[in-house]
C-alpha cells in the first residue's frame, strides 16, 4: 500500500496529523526543559548529597594535566623462570568457547598460558633403630654398654607437648625420655 502525500489527505485526516504533531512537540519541549534544568542545578559535592567527604573537592589535588601525563617505563618482569626440565609436561585443551560455549575442541589450539606447579614430595620419617650391646665385665663384674652414635643420640628430636617429662625428671621418676643421661634434651615423642 503507498502511502499518500499529505497534500492528498482529507481536512479530517489532516486535523489528526497536526494533532499529534501537536502533542510529539509538547512531549519534546518538556524533555528540553528537564534537561535545561539538569545542567542548571550545582554539581554535587560532598556536603550537598550523599557523597563522603573523601570524595568531595581536594584543595591540593593535581590539576587534569596530570591525568595525561606519560606512562613510566615499562621495568623487567620480576616472576619466577620456569624450569628448564620440568619432570613432567601436561598440555590441555580447552572444550568449549568461554564467550558463546561453541564446541572448540576440534579447531587448531596453540599455547596462551604456561606455568610451572610445583609439588613437594610427602614427607616420610626414616627411622634408624639404634640397638646398643652391651652385657657383664667378666673381670669385674661391672655392668657395660656400647655408646650411641654421635650423630644420634637417644631420645627424640621432638619435645613432649604436655610437658610432663621435665616433671617426671624432676620428681626423680622412671621415663623412656630419661633411660640415657646423654640425651640433650628430654622428651617423649608424644
Amino acid at each position: 500500500m503507498t502511502q499518500r502525500s499529505r497534500y492528498h489527505l482529507s481536512d479530517a485526516e489532516k486535523d489528526a496529523l497536526l494533532e499529534d504533531q501537536a502533542a510529539l512537540i509538547e512531549a519534546q519541549a518538556a524533555r528540553i526543559k528537564d534537561l535545561e534544568a539538569m545542567l542548571s542545578s550545582p554539581k554535587k559535592t560532598a556536603k550537598n548529597s550523599h557523597t563522603p567527604p573523601s570524595a568531595g573537592h581536594k584543595a591540593n589535588a593535581r590539576s587534569d594535566k596530570s591525568a595525561t601525563r606519560k606512562p613510566r617505563p615499562s621495568r623487567p618482569g620480576t616472576t619466577r623462570a620456569l624450569a628448564e626440565n620440568p619432570d613432567e609436561i601436561i598440555q590441555r585443551r580447552a572444550g568449549s568457547c568461554g564467550g558463546c560455549g561453541a564446541d572448540v575442541s576440534k579447531q587448531r589450539q596453540g599455547v596462551r598460558h604456561r606455568y610451572d606447579h610445583i609439588d613437594l614430595p610427602p614427607v616420610v620419617p626414616h627411622t634408624t633403630r639404634i640397638e646398643l650391646l652391651g652385657g657383664r665385665c667378666a673381670c669385674c663384674g661391672t655392668r657395660f654398654r656400647a655408646t650411641p652414635p654421635d650423630s644420634m643420640m637417644p631420645g627424640t628430636p621432638f619435645h613432649c607437648p604436655a610437658g610432663h617429662c621435665e616433671a617426671m625428671s624432676r620428681e626423680g621418676a622412671e621415663h623412656p625420655c630419661f633411660a640415657f643421661v646423654s640425651a640433650p634434651q628430654p622428651s617423649c615423642g608424644l
